[in-house]
């Protein structure tokens, strides 16, 4: 599968490639995230490209006939090097191979993908699996964000060709709002996952640029007005203000230094956004009706809890767990293989409740307890943190609230009863938690 000859490597990146590609230790921790992440990924492709993309992840030889359903994103991401200069030349060359899109129109580098790359680069959290390009180091990724995005935020940007100073580079058109809905998004969802205890978003070391973004911000970003959920208005207000509200927390007991850094965070973004709202009337007003706890906020951000309890257990009782929980193929795609759950409306149906019949036989103490759930309305799951997150004997019970159904004193008294079985059991290291789930209608 050679590299066409019209497509020739600039010098030092072709040593650089070399020197990669021939390396044991890089390709076995190429294999490794193939493995665990991209596999899965291009499973549905036609083997042939798959079969292509996956050499292409491992050598950099291009196949324009097979990339025709990869985006340029991930065409950038799937690049052995990350760097200015092989970036440079991937945007240079992929426009001029014929690649074909499945509408027949062929590849071209559109304004957002640059953005949408540099975002992924930022992402230290996936919510299936480690990013393909995390076998570059963080600095690696610092010094590309940095070249393609520039040390503030300008809603019109030409990005530097690093290869050819003669080359008019390419011009990029940012709408702020989207800039910091991705950069917010990254933080929250990283903090609402602190089941995988996943390394920080990378954009915690940018924040200068967030507030540079923040500033350019539409009036319209700061009204009380919801879109649709699927505009970036929507998804821009649910993250901001739902970072203002709360972060984590815990009712059952203090949180354990883990669980403090995701707090420290998000008081790290707040300490570069809340100052904005002394020359920003519409932010301030926004953020003062949050923290008095104005009913059309509250109503918006705190109307569904979670709570999250995650521990080890023996390999004994992962064995146990497993033949009594399990009556099923698990789910591939289900990054938290779910191995029982149980909804509020099957306790009024008395549907067979599996943690109470294994209670029961081994737990007798806690399966009295158990009943008492019943009444609260919470679902309940119990999820195995399987590779790559975790090893395989770290679990997550989870469970919800609505307040639609229930009340916050439900959620208290259902998060001290959980804890206080939970922590009877043969468990280890074990950690309990909340955060809000925000839904903004």
């Amino acid at each position: 599968m050679p590299a066409p000859s019209f497509t020739p490597l600039p010098e030092p990146l072709a040593s650089e490639l070399a020197q990669n590609t021939n390396n044991p230790q890089w390709q076995a921790e190429r294999q490794r995230l193939w493995d665990i992440h991209l596999e899965k990924s291009y499973s549905q492709f036609k083997r042939s490209d798959a079969k292509a993309i996956k050499h292409y992840y491992f050598t950099g030889e291009l196949a324009p006939k097979h990339f025709g359903e990869v985006s340029v994103e991930r065409l950038l991401t799937l690049y052995p090097i990350i760097s200015p200069q092989s970036i440079s030349y991937l945007l240079m060359v992929l426009p001029t191979l014929g690649i074909k899109r499945p509408s027949k129109e062929p590849l071209e580098i559109r304004s957002d993908d640059i953005p949408r790359f540099a975002d992924s680069l930022m992402r230290q959290f996936s919510s299936h699996a480690p990013e393909p390009h995390q076998s570059q180091s963080i600095e690696q990724r610092l010094a590309v964000v940095d070249w393609l995005l520039g040390d503030a935020f300008t809603p019109q940007r030409r990005v530097e060709n690093v290869l050819d100073p003669n080359h008019p580079g390419w011009q990029l058109s940012i709408e702020p709002l989207n800039m910091c809905r991705d950069i917010l998004g990254n933080v929250v969802s990283w903090m609402h996952c602190a089941e995988f205890n996943a390394c920080p978003p990378l954009w915690l070391k940018r924040l200068d640029y967030l507030v540079s973004a923040f500033k350019q911000l539409p009036l319209e970003a700061h009204s009380r007005n919801i879109p649709h959920r699927m505009q970036v208005e929507h998804q821009f207000k649910r993250y901001l203000w739902s970072l203002i509200d709360e972060g984590l927390f815990s009712d059952a007991g203090a949180l354990n230094p883990r669980l403090q850094g995701y707090n420290q965070a998000r008081e790290q973004v707040l300490n570069c956004l809340l100052p904005l709202a002394e020359h920003i009337p519409a932010f301030k007003q926004v953020c003062l009706d949050i923290k008095h706890q104005d009913s059309f906020f509250v109503e918006k951000l705190r109307s569904s809890r979670y709570q999250k309890m995650r521990f080890k257990i023996s390999p004994e009782l992962f064995k146990q767990w497993q033949q009594h929980f399990v009556h099923e193929k698990l789910d591939s795609e289900d990054e938290r293989q779910r191995w029982w759950s149980f909804g509020h409306d099957m306790y009024e149906e008395k549907f067979h409740d599996l943690m109470l019949a294994w209670l029961e036989q081994h737990a007798p103490e806690q399966a009295k307890r158990w009943p008492q759930l019943w009444p609260l309305k919470v679902d309940i799951s119990l999820n195995n943190l399987a590779a790559p997150y975790a090893e395989g004997l770290h679990f997550i019970v989870n469970y919800s609230i609505d307040f639609y159904q229930g009340d916050q004193s439900q959620a208290d008294k259902a998060e001290h009863l959980l804890y206080k079985i939970i922590s009877q059991l043969p468990v280890t290291e074990l950690e309990s938690w909340q955060h809000f789930n925000p839904r903004l209608k």
